[in-house]
């Protein structure tokens, strides 16, 4: 075929490396629909051995032509699928379906791959745009987002299959388990739109009334709250790829669930029972108190409040005690090393001279006076503030880890115009969590493995459609036995069809 098209094409045009390329990509797109219908019309052939005859009264059955549309990384193919039916007691099988379980509009995984890889990065709408620049295939975009939400639904499993292998393991543990010296883990969050379309009903007495362009609904409004998306990053010294990476919606009043993905990251890092485990908060009053009940088993655990974070405190209340310029800059820095230096006595002693009552104060976002606020802060976390003790340690003391992932993971791609709907957001953040903590050649090696496996329970028929309404039985079985692997194409014995 290639040499055909060569002969065919002009010469001007495949002088050049472009033009070759050209050539070729066209080349292995026409293969591949080459290739996918010789494979169905060779397991045609096989189906007409297995589904010919009728297995309950022995008559031969009629073929019937249906068409499945199934959409690959390059193309969408319309391939022809053959139904067997008996006229005589209307039985009616289609093997071909029934051994691939394939239907209408059905993806295959290397198309899956490819549009999660993008969606994970960019909108759904972008993700579109990139399949045809890349691969030249031009797919909607609301395919992009049903088959991501269809893949995040398999990676809530894989995440669950593999906590609960970590878990076991250490349960089968017996003696000391053996870890990493150090494991440094960190904890944050930010806000993600969330909202759910609500729309009116239909008054049919009213011309007036919005109507959507296709489907003629009635115009709905979608009102945006809030939602809050919590990052914990856990990983080793000396690590800089790959490091463990969990996201998850947080939980009104169940800061168990953050506490256990603490627990599990740092095992994911390599915890074991004689590890030393660093983490480095905002200190909100929940994060204390998982900590310790997370790790509070371990020989050493250590809490810091981040540095950064308690400094953003001192600038605030700065802006009410010193006048503008170069001597703000001057106090700031100063109690800045006082911090490091753990003087936290002579900082407090400063922002005990601010009264309320004299005149006007900076506040924050809550409308609480700055100075009061970093007074309050650095009196309840002040045992979380022994900074010179961590960085003699090689501890760190700020958390720009997990805020680099709220910055590049939840507000570039989650915190985005529009909003999400609710019941969306963990699926999505299970495809997040996969990715950016280097598990994801590891998550389709598992998808392929559970499409074998659901391949030969379909081969020993534990998997049978069922239909409604009376049906005469059936003398024999599915006849998935009679099916000879072993005439077929190597790519086909194991359940590599699936």
């Amino acid at each position: 075929m290639l040499k055909h098209l060569v002969d065919k094409v002009p010469l001007d045009s495949i002088r050049r490396v472009d033009g070759i390329q050209a050539l070729v990509d066209d080349t292995v797109t026409r293969l591949e629909r080459l290739l996918f219908t010789m494979v169905f019309e060779r397991l045609h052939a096989r189906a007409a051995e297995v589904a010919g005859r009728c297995s309950v009264c022995g008559f031969r059955c009629e073929r019937e032509r249906r068409t499945v549309r199934l959409r690959t990384k390059r193309c969408t193919l319309e391939l022809e699928v053959w139904r067997f039916r008996c006229r005589s007691c209307g039985t009616s099988r289609c093997p071909v379906r029934d051994w691939l379980d394939v239907e209408s509009g059905a993806t295959t995984a290397g198309l899956d791959r490819a549009l999660t890889a993008l969606s994970t990065v960019m909108s759904f709408g972008a993700a579109a745009q990139q399949m045809l620049e890349h691969h030249g295939h031009e797919v909607d975009r609301t395919l992009v987002e049903r088959r991501t939400y269809a893949v995040g639904r398999k990676a809530v499993d894989y995440l669950g299959h593999r906590d609960t292998k970590l878990l076991q393991e250490v349960m089968d543990a017996v003696g000391v388990r053996p870890g990493a010296e150090r494991v440094f883990v960190q904890v944050d969050s930010g806000g993600v739109p969330v909202g759910k379309l609500e729309r009116p009903e239909r008054n049919p007495n009213d011309a007036a009334q919005p109507l959507t362009p296709k489907r003629k609904l009635p115009v709905g409004r979608r009102p945006k709250s809030s939602r809050e998306v919590r990052v914990v990053v856990a990983w080793r010294p000396g690590q800089v790829e790959d490091k463990v990476v969990n996201l998850h919606l947080s939980e009104l009043k169940h800061t168990e669930v953050t506490g256990q993905a603490m627990y599990l990251a740092a095992l994911e890092a390599g915890m074991g029972d004689d590890t030393h485990v660093h983490g480095t908060m905002d200190m909100a009053q929940w994060q204390a108190l998982q900590f310790d009940e997370q790790f509070g088993a371990q020989p050493k655990a250590t809490l810091c409040a981040d540095f950064y974070h308690t400094l953003e405190y001192i600038a605030g209340a700065a802006r009410g005690l010193q006048p503008e310029g170069d001597e703000r800059k001057r106090w700031l820095a100063m109690q800045a090393r006082r911090l490091k230096q753990e003087d936290r006595t002579s900082i407090l002693a400063d922002l005990r001279k601010h009264t309320c009552r004299r005149g006007p104060c900076h506040k924050t976002d809550k409308d609480e006076c700055a100075v009061v606020a970093a007074t309050r802060y650095l009196t309840r976390n002040g045992k979380y503030m022994t900074y010179r003790a961590f960085i003699a340690e090689e501890l760190p003391i700020g958390s720009g880890e997990v805020e680099g992932r709220i910055r590049h993971i939840v507000r570039r791609r989650l915190d985005v115009s529009g909003d999400w709907r609710e019941e969306h957001l963990p699926l999505f953040t299970a495809l997040l969590t996969i990715r950016h903590s280097g598990w994801w050649d590891d998550f389709w090696d598992w998808l392929d493995e559970q499409d074998r496996k659901r391949f030969q329970r379909r081969l020993l028929g534990e998997r049978r459609n069922r239909f409604r309404g009376p049906r005469k039985p059936r003398l024999v079985t599915d006849g998935f036995e009679t099916l000879d692997l072993d005439g077929l194409s190597p790519m086909f014995q194991g359940g590599a069809a699936a």
